[in-house]
């Protein structure tokens, strides 16, 4: 049995809540688009030179990319819940959206965890803003406290989120009904 089957399995173990989704991939599948860095540059989510996970702190496109193609696999892991009418639109709603966002930080670190006692090669990516901590120590020019659970959005490496759901065969969401966030583990083997 190869060594990703049997992480996949051990993955599989997991008790996992039933919105999240996980799947393994090439890495030569992922998609980039260097100009997607251009949204973050909007700062539209407000975490642009904000937070440690997020451009310009996270490394340039360039040297992301070249990171993740270091490593021969992907572990795709993504949270999916719809919600009724009567919450939506649900992008606007923000206690869902934290709700969403901790259980797929959860989700993120139960796999990091099996991942860890395999002993794998992996560099972990999230989705969005880290938010290990109620405030990035950034603001106060202080170090990252969490370094070794940080990980960097997946929209700093610019990757095709859209793309990737088609390619694993996931639900991308709408936004108004459904919240989708998407991390990945990229995976090498001891």
């Amino acid at each position: 049995m190869n060594w990703t089957k049997k992480l996949m399995e051990q993955i599989a173990e997991l008790h996992l809540p039933e919105s999240i989704r996980v799947r393994l991939i090439p890495t030569e599948q992922l998609v980039f688009n260097p100009l997607f860095r251009k949204f973050c540059e909007e700062n539209t989510c407000h975490s642009y030179g904000a937070n440690y996970s997020c451009p310009p702190y996270a490394g340039t496109a360039e040297e992301l990319i070249t990171q993740v193609k270091t490593y021969p696999y992907v572990i795709v892991y993504q949270i999916f819940h719809t919600y009724p009418d009567e919450q939506a639109p649900v992008y606007k709603n923000e206690k869902i959206i934290t709700e969403a966002r901790m259980e797929h930080q959860k989700a993120g670190d139960q796999i990091q965890k099996v991942l860890e006692e395999h002993h794998a090669v992996f560099h972990a990516i999230g989705s969005g803003k880290c938010i290990l901590c109620p405030e990035c120590a950034l603001l106060q020019n202080q170090p990252c406290r969490k370094p070794d659970q940080l990980r960097k959005s997946m929209s700093a490496y610019c990757i095709d989120v859209n793309q990737l759901a088609q390619t694993c065969g996931l639900e991308f969401g709408d936004s108004i009904h459904t919240l989708t966030y998407f991390g990945l583990f990229c995976i090498g083997e001891n």
